[in-house]
């Protein structure tokens, strides 16, 4: 007997450390309504969780750290190993004093800013693919989130611009999961729907061909 595939899909949750005087933090009261509902919907089993993009609220470690824990008691509810987790960065999962403390790393900003739309993937696949000390410098606003994702193998590479996992279904078909980083872009760009479409288009084809019985699913982040 086949069951539905089902995947809990969720977005900016944005979390934030305890604040020291003990009040509650912003979308609390949100995620905590999230975990009710779960208990309402009595899951038999699900596949695990999508998340696109803005886990954190600014980019910092301990962000992280709580939102692991959250996403491991929504796992819980839904019956699904807490390693199922599917996540993309926001523009909330980049750490902007970073930026501001590169003056290199603006620069590049502002380049590619200046840029026309429809020649900005070519300067973020030069910087990528052609200099030395860029590759790292770009993704240099996001290494929390890296080190998040990577326990969930979603990790955002350099030479990586993409991560894939593939679903094996039980009528012999594949489901691929693509997962987008849109935060190469400049936090202002990131907010412009038809750039992210466009690289959402281009991305997705970066594996090329798929076989016959393979369907393909990206997530992509809900910047905002």
């Amino acid at each position: 007997m086949s069951h539905p595939l089902i995947f809990i899909h969720l977005s900016d949750i944005h979390f934030r450390k305890q604040q020291a005087d003990g009040r509650s933090v912003i979308d609390d009261d949100i995620r905590n309504e999230v975990l009710l509902d779960l208990d309402r919907l009595h899951f038999a089993t699900a596949a695990g969780v999508l998340v696109s993009g803005d886990v954190a609220f600014s980019g910092a470690k301990d962000e992280y750290v709580v939102a692991r824990e959250w996403l491991a008691e929504v796992n819980k509810k839904i019956k699904s190993e807490p390693q199922n987790v599917w996540v993309v960065p926001g523009n909330h999962d980049v750490n902007r004093d970073a930026i501001k403390d590169s003056p290199l790393l603006m620069d590049v900003q502002r380049i590619i800013r200046s840029a026309q739309p429809s020649d900005i993937d070519g300067h973020i696949a030069k910087y990528l693919l052609e200099e030395k000390l860029l590759p790292e410098l770009l993704f240099s606003p996001i290494q929390e989130y890296l080190a998040f994702a990577s326990l969930f193998s979603c990790h955002h590479k350099p030479n990586q611009p993409i991560w894939t996992d593939d679903l094996h279904l039980n009528d012999g078909s594949i489901l691929r999961i693509v997962g987008l980083n849109s935060t190469l872009y400049p936090i202002d760009l990131m907010m412009m729907a038809q750039i992210n479409s466009s690289s959402a288009r281009r991305n997705c084809n970066f594996r090329g061909s798929l076989v016959s019985n393979t369907s393909r699913f990206a997530i992509t982040p809900r910047n905002g």
